[in-house]
């Protein structure tokens, strides 16, 4: 089974993020915005590890040229849930 890490509202706690990899050692990380740049500090330290992510509130009010302007958008992912 796949393990996804779902992340959000890091606002600058990249440290956070990091413990969090390392605790659960995920398959695939989704940051959730806010901060965007965060999201792209965590890849650079687990480049091996898919990473997807979005925009949050606080990203979108950045502008052109601003914290997330490395954001391209990519392809519609799959998440297949299984209910118990």
């Amino acid at each position: 089974m796949k393990k996804i890490l779902v992340l959000s509202d890091s606002h600058g706690n990249v440290n956070n993020m990091v413990t969090a990899v390392r605790n659960t050692h995920p398959d695939q990380i989704i940051h959730l915005g806010d901060c965007w740049v965060d999201a792209e500090k965590l890849h650079q330290q687990f480049p091996m590890i898919m990473m997807e992510q979005v925009p949050g509130n606080c990203d979108c009010n950045q502008g052109a040229g601003g914290a997330y302007s490395s954001y391209r958008r990519k392809a519609d992912i799959d998440l297949s849930w299984t209910y118990i």
